[in-house]
């Protein structure tokens, strides 16, 4: 059986948060998410869940994992993705 417990570890390590893009280089793909406690999370294209591409200021739901060069932002979605789909199961759609 192989050890997944590295996996276990990292995802039940992830904690949910709201935060705001406060960098974005499109060249580079990768900017940075500065959390609602403060913190600067590093985030890449990679981990971006909407289909609009990001820019400063836009405000985002994401997971915060600890990574080997600090906090690291992933499974970013825009807030407002996640309010118009809340509102779209509301209305049944």
């Amino acid at each position: 059986m192989p050890d997944t417990s590295g996996m276990e570890i990292e995802c039940m390590s992830a904690k949910q948060q709201s935060g705001t893009v406060i960098s974005w280089n499109r060249e580079r793909g990768f900017g940075f998410i500065q959390a609602a406690n403060g913190k600067n999370h590093f985030a890449h294209i990679r981990e971006w869940m909407s289909d609009d591409e990001p820019t400063v200021k836009q405000v985002v739901i994401f997971e915060s994992v600890l990574a080997d060069k600090g906090p690291k932002a992933v499974n970013i979605y825009l807030q407002s993705d996640i309010e118009s789909g809340a509102n779209a199961l509301k209305a049944g759609v």
